[in-house]
């Protein structure tokens, strides 16, 4: 589970309260980019 709460006032990280911004796809991509590629 992500949690991005620390990051709700960050200028294009939620577009608004139920959606994510451009930057907060962002990272979300990069996050399930390492778990999808994490090795067990």
């Amino acid at each position: 589970m992500l949690n991005y709460g620390n990051k709700e006032y960050e200028d294009y990280f939620l577009f608004d309260v139920m959606h994510v911004g451009v930057k907060g796809w962002m990272e979300v991509e990069k996050e399930l980019y390492k778990f999808a590629n994490e090795t067990n």
